[in-house]
């Protein structure tokens, strides 16, 4: 069964307008003519009892002399004459006790009775020197009030009908002149969609006119948009089978619509790829499982990966950027450039482990010196193991560091407690702390972050040690750690000497350094385990001539209560 809503909504525009008028007709006309009766029925009823009160006051002497002599033949001669009046069911003469004196209907309250005065009835008090005599209690007659009226409510019903009519037959004229009209609208449109493209021109130039006019100019720019569409369309199709990538356009499915003539390259016809998922391309199960979700959420996505040609694998960069109702694809082989990156690099490592080496033998001879120059010794005092558990040990830290710099394996992300770390460092460095008298503060808000957590406090174990090694004693060393749009911000700030302008780029490469037993891989550790935590590290001058080294890295983080 059709619901009354689609009902209307499938109406003739003849019938809706017939509707709309008659509504609007019944609308104005219905509380115009409750309105009008209603008034008219207010003017008739205070006729009357302008007409009731002025035969009282006229009668007012008569009915008191009666009223005071107790004439009741006189006093029902006076209420049978006021309910004689036009428009007045009964008139009451009531004593000043409110009993019966006369009554229009005698039969039904008689002289004596005490009459209760109801709602609709009308009293009008008889007075003598100001003491009450008596009440005249009048009720108006509500048949009369409507049988008088009849006439206006039946001009009124007339007057609704015969413009309910009008109303109805203006509708269906204008809707059929409007439907006649967009009937030639309708055909015009139809013959453009079969190349037959003309102007409709009416008399009344008005909206649909203006339509009309609008949908041909409309037609004709379609037209030009489509020849244009044609040239663009040969145009980008000639320029996109020049380019040396591979473009693919997919639907919201992921099946590819249209690609370009690079596939060629790798053995695939436009043909043979048309209609397939994307997906069977690509050789990595990660790389689909991206792809797929990508396309899912519509989402835009750049990954590498390998892309599966039948003369064998080859390395890809794909990038997928989703439209309104399509998705754009390109492939672009990246083996070659990736093979020159790996040389390129094996070439960078080999040259930084030469210059490395170098480095490493020079600190591992000085490191050895004092063994050498005691070697020739028969017998060694106390003092000169001593000397020889230096040389050992610093062959220890350089050996050590050598191999933190040249670490690649890194450690798995945790959640872990900012407050607490900077516990354990300010733990770590309290014989120092002791030792110089250090002023050691920090600032930190009680975070839980994730990240890796050994890379973290490597690099601030040695940007501390690096303040407190240069600050003198009673010194003051500060840590501050700040949160700046997604970023942590560590800073060391220390009081010392600070670092002079010709050698500060120097200090983070290999084996640089200015103190005396240093191995000058502690900051070059430090900013390898920044890049590899996504960050970096900065210096300048703080405003106590000291400096401020600041370590900046990505994080995620959750409040932790406590």
């Amino acid at each position: 069964m059709v619901p009354f809503k689609d009902k209307l909504f499938r109406m003739s525009m003849g019938t809706k307008l017939s509707i709309t008028f008659l509504l609007v007709i019944l609308c104005v006309s219905f509380p115009m003519s409750y309105l009008s009766s209603r008034y008219s029925e207010s003017l008739l009823k205070k006729q009357i009892e302008e007409s009731i009160l002025e035969n009282v006051r006229a009668e007012e002497t008569n009915i008191r002399t009666a009223l005071l002599n107790r004439d009741y033949w006189r006093v029902y001669k006076h209420a049978e004459a006021l309910s004689s009046l036009k428009g007045i069911k009964h008139v009451a003469i009531l004593d000043e006790n409110r009993f019966v004196v006369a009554h229009s209907l005698p039969q039904e309250y008689p002289v004596g009775t005490f009459y209760p005065i109801s709602v609709g009835e009308q009293v009008v008090y008889v007075e003598s020197f100001g003491r009450r005599l008596g009440y005249v209690v009048f009720k108006i007659d509500t048949g009369f009030l409507e049988s008088s009226l009849l006439p206006l409510k039946f001009f009124m019903v007339g007057f609704t009908a015969l413009f309910s009519t009008i109303g109805v037959s203006l509708g269906i004229y204008i809707s059929m002149r409007i439907s006649g009209r967009l009937k030639r609208i309708l055909r015009m449109a139809e013959d453009a969609e079969r190349g037959k493209l003309y102007k409709v021109s009416f008399v009344e130039k008005d909206e649909l006119q203006e339509f009309s006019d609008h949908l041909y100019d409309s037609f004709e720019s379609i037209n030009r948009l489509l020849e244009n569409a044609r040239f663009e369309g040969e145009f980008f199709s000639s320029l996109l089978n020049a380019l040396e990538e591979m473009v693919f356009v997919l639907d919201r499915e992921g099946r590819i619509l249209f690609v370009n003539s690079s596939v060629s390259k790798y053995g695939y016809g436009y043909k043979d790829l048309l209609g397939r998922k994307l997906l069977c391309l690509l050789c990595d199960a990660g790389l689909r499982k991206e792809v797929r979700r990508a396309i899912r959420e519509g989402e835009a996505l750049t990954l590498e990966g390998k892309f599966r040609g039948k003369g064998g694998q080859r390395e890809v960069l794909l990038s997928l950027k989703p439209k309104e109702d399509f998705l754009l694809a390109s492939l672009k082989d990246v083996t070659d450039l990736r093979e020159m990156e790996r040389r390129f690099k094996l070439m960078e490592t080999l040259s930084l482990m030469g210059e490395m080496s170098v480095g490493l033998a020079h600190e591992l001879k000085n490191a050895l010196l004092p063994v050498r120059l005691l070697a020739d010794l028969e017998e060694w005092d106390k003092e000169d193991v001593s000397l020889i558990k230096q040389a050992i040990g610093r062959v220890d830290r350089v050996v050590v560091n050598m191999l933190n710099f040249a670490k690649q394996d890194r450690e798995a992300k945790s959640y872990f407690s900012l407050r607490e770390l900077m516990e354990g460092l300010k733990n770590l460095f309290e014989h120092i702390v002791r030792e110089k008298k250090i002023n050691f503060v920090y600032d930190c808000e009680d975070l839980e972050v994730y990240m890796e957590r050994g890379a973290l406090e490597l690099i601030l174990v040695n940007l501390v040690k690096n303040a407190m090694d240069a600050v003198g004693v009673g010194g003051k060393v500060e840590l501050r750690v700040e949160k700046n749009s997604g970023k942590l911000v560590f800073s060391v700030i220390d009081d010392g000497p600070g670092i002079p302008g010709d050698i500060r780029e120097k200090i983070f490469e290999p084996f640089f350094t200015t103190k005396k037993g240093g191995t000058g891989l502690g900051l070059s550790i430090a900013m390898r385990y920044a890049y590899m935590l996504g960050g970096q590290i900065s210096l300048k001058p703080s405003e106590s001539n000291g400096t401020v080294m600041s370590l900046e890295v990505p994080f995620n983080a959750k409040g932790v209560s406590g």
